[in-house]
């Protein structure tokens, strides 16, 4: 029998390939070779162009199969990304505005504003307003959700004059604290005058002094009703009447 260096050699005679197959090599082998081999005792190996054919296919799949892999790792890294972009646009929409400017309120104007009405005019919802010390003769009309914050009740002073109301909160989710509201009085327009009237839902009077008002230190009333309002730690004094409630509804 031929080494397979010997078979690789004769096999690229191509009447050696039709013998094989018809199993009548040995007499071309004679012939042709001068070899004496018998029939079928010869196992030639694949012809090298097919073993090449084969590792270009081997590599071919190896390609498509790493080819395959990196298209799924991009779908899927692609598909996260637009979820959670997906997901901080729908919350962004969905739930309030949580953008918040801070506002400084100062009587010698070093801050923002010498005035808290110009402030609050100024304000967007969310947004805190910071007042510093001092004595401020205004009457407030707050129409955003909101946050006024004043410095230290005993000095950082709300003067209605005398005339009207001296915090009107007509937005829902306003905060107000750390002040004293006093010498709040008659107004042709508005029977309920009082240090502060609410007509919405949802605030928070909290840490102040209401005092020295003609009619009421604070208003709670209908619109036409109101909800959850929270009054705390506040001190009363010097009011006609302290606290008045007028179809509210859940105000402690």
């Amino acid at each position: 029998m031929f080494k397979k260096k010997e078979v690789e050699t004769w096999m690229n005679c191509p009447e050696c390939n039709i013998r094989l197959k018809e199993d009548h090599l040995s007499d071309h082998m004679r012939r042709v070779h001068n070899k004496n081999i018998e029939d079928k005792k010869i196992e030639p190996s694949e012809p090298s162009n097919k073993k090449i054919y084969k590792e270009k296919n081997k590599r071919s799949i190896s390609k498509a199969i790493i080819s395959l892999i990196i298209i799924i790792v991009v779908i899927s890294a692609f598909t996260i990304t637009l979820y959670f972009t997906n997901n901080n646009n729908n919350n962004n929409s969905n739930g309030q505005n949580n953008h918040k400017t801070n506002y400084y309120v100062s009587i010698n104007g070093k801050g923002d504003y010498s005035s808290i009405q110009k402030a609050v005019d100024s304000a967007s919802e969310n947004d805190i307003i910071y007042v510093n010390n001092g004595t401020y003769f205004e009457n407030i009309e707050i129409n955003e959700s909101i946050s006024l914050i004043g410095k230290d009740k005993n000095t950082t002073i709300i003067e209605g004059n005398g005339s009207g109301i001296v915090i009107n909160i007509l937005a829902d989710n306003v905060k107000i604290s750390g002040f004293t509201i006093k010498n709040g009085g008659p107004s042709s327009s508005d029977s309920s005058n009082a240090g502060i009237v609410i007509r919405s839902n949802n605030n928070t009077i909290s840490d102040c002094n209401i005092s020295s008002n003609q009619n009421y230190g604070l208003y709670i009333y209908s619109s036409p009703e109101t909800t959850n309002n929270l009054i705390k730690n506040n001190t009363f004094s010097y009011n006609k009447y302290g606290i008045y409630t007028s179809y509210a509804k859940s105000s402690n």
